[in-house]
C-alpha cells in the first residue's frame, strides 16, 4: 500500500535515484534516447517546476515510508498541442521504483493525478512516454491510453 502526497521540496534530492534507474532502462531499449542530465539539474528542474502553477506533482510513499514513485504533469497554455483546443493536462514524468513495479503504484499515482486537473477543470490528458518503451506504452494503453501523434526531437 502507498501514501499519495504533494511532492514537497525536500523530495527531489531522494527521488533523483529512481529518476536516474528510469533513464537507464530506457536508454537500454533504444539507444538513441536522450542520455541523462546531471542529477543537479534534474533537481534545479523539479525544484523550478514545483513552483508553477500550472504543475502538479505527487509522491508515492510506501508503508515504510520510502519512495516508490512519482508524477509530474503540467497544464500547457490552451492551444499548444495540435488538434487539442481545449484544456490538457500533460503527463511527463512517471517513475516508480524498478523493485515495485506491478504493484498497483503506478495506478494510482495517475489517479490521484487525474483528480487533482479535475479538481482544476482538466479533464483531458497526454502522456508521454519513449517510443520504444515498451513498458510504458504497455501501461499507457492498460490505463485507456491511445496513441496519438508521432514527436520528433530535435538537437
Amino acid at each position: 500500500m502507498v501514501t499519495i502526497r504533494p511532492m514537497t521540496l525536500e523530495d527531489p534530492p531522494q527521488l533523483a535515484s529512481l529518476w536516474q534507474d528510469q533513464l537507464s532502462l530506457i536508454a537500454q531499449t533504444d539507444s538513441r534516447s536522450m542520455s541523462p542530465s546531471a542529477v543537479t539539474e534534474w533537481t534545479a528542474g523539479i525544484v523550478a517546476l514545483l513552483s508553477d502553477t500550472r504543475a502538479v506533482a505527487l509522491t508515492a510513499l510506501a508503508d515504510d515510508q520510502s519512495y516508490a514513485g512519482y508524477v509530474v504533469g503540467w497544464e500547457p497554455p490552451v492551444g499548444l498541442l495540435p488538434a487539442v483546443g481545449s484544456r490538457v493536462g500533460l503527463i511527463g514524468d512517471l517513475v516508480i521504483d524498478m523493485h515495485r513495479y506491478r504493484g498497483g503504484v503506478a495506478r494510482a499515482l495517475v489517479a490521484a493525478l487525474r483528480a487533482q486537473f479535475a479538481a482544476r477543470g482538466v479533464n483531458r490528458l497526454v502522456a508521454l512516454s519513449a517510443r520504444r518503451h515498451v513498458t510504458g506504452q504497455a501501461f499507457w494503453r492498460s490505463v485507456g491510453g491511445v496513441e496519438w501523434m508521432d514527436g520528433f526531437w530535435l538537437k
